[in-house]
């Protein structure tokens, strides 16, 4: 008997696989539900609308809205919980310095915008001591490679300011990283990137400072012989003058504070830094002897058959 074709079974479901979610669209969309939450629009606290809510108004899919509010979560500004939506943090407390350029820009200030630049160029001068410290304590000829590159590459920068100033961070980055101080440079990681974002979204600042590589030889001389006293005094006094520099720059526009301004504010870094950090005992000091340790143990034992 002829076999015929195998019988056919019920026909399987077809289906469509969702479309990859586009990392642009899913920036936008998080930018878009940024820009709400930074201006006060959705406050500490709010519930947010629903996935297909936020969905259907911003013209995207769920998985979109989904991976928004992935990256918002990451910047501590909400949290998600399966079932119960997202909610509003207070980005104040809750946040990370990878808010610093969008809140700048669309965020609510509490102080003075001269303010708010003004600490953020201190700040900038003692993270850039640190560096200039820890490199000149600790890094090693071949360490010190990658800053020398980077270095000579600033030459060819001086006609573009931006990119001159992107470097120059790479230069604080490879400066950190040559001290082998690995937890330090991991806490610069979290510091580089929003100010290279920062000096993107205000072209202004970025500026060439005409000293700038007799300033890095100097620098990179007193790192060799492991001054670390003098690099940090050399990097507090450039930057004085490039804070200067941006003083008159910015001046009209934010109102700088004339503290920010003159050279001398600056000058002191080095010696309260140096002042607030005891050198630590050596593995020797820190280690009592087999001597010492009987000694103490015989004192201990004493004391406690003392009436």
């Amino acid at each position: 008997m002829p076999s015929g074709p195998p019988p056919k079974g019920p026909p399987s479901a077809t289906t469509t696989a969702a479309p990859p979610v586009s990392g642009r669209e899913a920036q936008r969309v998080a930018d878009v539900l940024l820009e709400r939450i930074l201006s006060g629009r959705y406050a500490p606290g709010l519930k947010l609308p629903s996935e297909t809510e936020i969905a259907v108004e911003l013209s995207c899919g769920r998985s979109t809205v989904r991976e928004a509010l992935s990256k918002l979560a990451a910047l501590g500004v909400v949290r998600s919980r399966r079932g119960s939506g997202a909610v509003v943090l207070d980005f104040r407390r809750e946040g990370s310095l990878a808010l610093l350029a969008p809140w700048l820009t669309q965020g609510r200030l509490e102080q003075p915008l001269g303010v708010i630049v003004a600490e953020l160029l201190h700040m900038r001068t003692h993270l850039a001591c640190e560096g200039a410290r820890l490199a000149a304590l600790y890094a090693t000829p071949a360490s010190l490679a990658e800053v020398r590159t980077l270095v000579a590459h600033a030459r060819t920068l001086e006609d573009d300011a931006m990119a001159h100033s992107l470097n120059d961070l790479e230069i604080n980055r490879a400066l950190v990283a040559s001290s082998l101080v690995w937890p330090a440079v991991w806490l610069g990681q979290s510091i580089w990137q929003p100010m290279a974002e920062l000096a993107r979204r205000f072209p202004m600042m970025a500026v060439v400072p005409p000293d700038y590589q007799a300033h890095m030889t100097a620098l990179l001389e007193r790192i060799a012989a492991h001054d670390a006293e003098g690099a940090m005094e050399l990097v507090a006094a450039h930057l004085a003058r490039v804070d200067a520099l941006l003083a008159s720059r910015l001046g009209p526009l934010v109102h700088l504070p004339q503290t920010a301004a003159p050279a001398g504010r600056f000058r002191v870094i080095a010696d309260a830094a140096r002042r607030s950090r005891p050198p630590l005992p050596s593995a020797s000091s820190a280690r009592p002897s087999p001597a010492s340790s009987s000694s103490s143990s015989s004192s201990r034992r004493t004391r406690r058959s003392s009436p």
